[in-house]
């Protein structure tokens, strides 16, 4: 007889490669710092520059520990996507105003230390970002080009987080039948 928790663990893995082996094939291997247009500039790829980590990285990096939050129950789907919605509107605001890498690092560090410790945990990546100490830039504010690269990032973590919140809403029974 089928054990259908192994089939069904065994059926989500293969769509998961799947699913990730499509996403490699489609994939572009060219940082989003080669592709700013002539005319702009960005502050984030040029920190990124000098700490040679990409912005790609950081923000896979940052899915995965979104990913790892709701599946270990840490925080459920509807509080990430709060969150982001949060930092997006918070975002959009300063934009128009303008901000430095320094005072983002400093409104994005206030975010972080309000999250509870659990949470931080998953995202210690975080941490690394306040000890760049890069004052030629740091008092440069973020331009559009980065705005939108935030902007991107959170339409990726969405993207990650919407299977979960569709099985958030299916029938435990159902869900059962596959884990």
């Amino acid at each position: 007889m089928f054990n259908t928790k192994r089939v069904g663990l065994l059926f989500m893995s293969v769509v998961f490669l799947l699913v990730c082996a499509c996403a490699t094939n489609f994939a572009s291997n060219e940082s989003v710092c080669a592709k700013i247009p002539d005319g702009q500039t960005s502050v984030i790829c040029q920190i990124s520059e000098k700490v040679n980590v990409t912005p790609e990285a950081v923000s896979g990096v940052l899915k995965i520990a979104n990913l790892a939050g709701v599946a270990s129950k840490t925080y459920t789907v509807s509080q990430a996507l709060a969150f982001i919605d949060r930092m997006e509107i918070i975002l959009k605001d300063v934009q128009i105003s303008g901000i430095t890498y320094a005072d983002f690092v400093i409104f994005i560090t206030k975010e972080y230390n309000a999250l509870p410790p659990e949470v931080q945990a998953l995202f210690v990546i975080l941490e690394d970002f306040k000890l760049i100490d890069i004052p030629e830039i740091q008092l440069v504010k973020l331009t559009d080009y980065d705005f939108g690269m935030i902007s991107r990032h959170f339409a990726a973590q969405r993207k990650v987080l919407m299977p979960f919140l569709v099985l958030s809403y299916l029938p435990q029974d159902f869900i059962r039948i596959f884990i």
